[in-house]
């Protein structure tokens, strides 16, 4: 009994390390009222602010939908950022949390939108196994 209590207490309570799974989002909301074309112009300084932040490989944007609220209006915006191979960053600076900390600093100077980067929760047991494959009906591996 003592030395359960003793294990428990010397490990760390609430605390889950955010995993880097190469992706992070960008939720972009202006205010309400404003028409897609306004939106459409903040997503694209987004985009430039991402194709310039280091160990960023590619971004897809979705306008006029926000996935943080899931709410379709023309004043939201999502961008999903999907980062470069774990062997081509290097450092804390590249990591997922890293590199939409560095972006997010960036997206405070855009004063006609709320903007933050956030990291993409992983879904329990969405993420394929190395060991996986695809059989068609008949058994025979493709």
């Amino acid at each position: 009994m003592v030395g359960a209590v003793l294990f428990a207490s010397a490990l760390p309570a609430g605390f889950i390390p955010e995993e880097d799974q190469g992706l992070f989002g960008v939720n972009v909301q202006l205010r309400p009222g404003r028409r897609s074309s306004g939106t459409a112009g903040v997503l694209t300084l987004v985009e430039e602010i991402i194709a310039k932040t280091p160990g960023v490989d590619a971004s897809t944007t979705i306008g006029g939908y926000g996935v943080v609220t899931s709410t379709y209006q023309p004043n939201f915006g999502t961008v999903f950022v999907r980062l470069k191979p774990w062997d081509e960053r290097h450092g804390r600076s590249f990591t997922s949390s890293g590199s939409w900390r560095a972006s997010g600093a960036q997206f405070a100077q855009i004063p006609e939108a709320i903007i933050f980067p956030f990291n993409i929760p992983r879904s329990r047991g969405s993420a394929p196994r190395p060991d996986s494959r695809c059989c068609s009906r008949t058994g025979a591996a493709r």
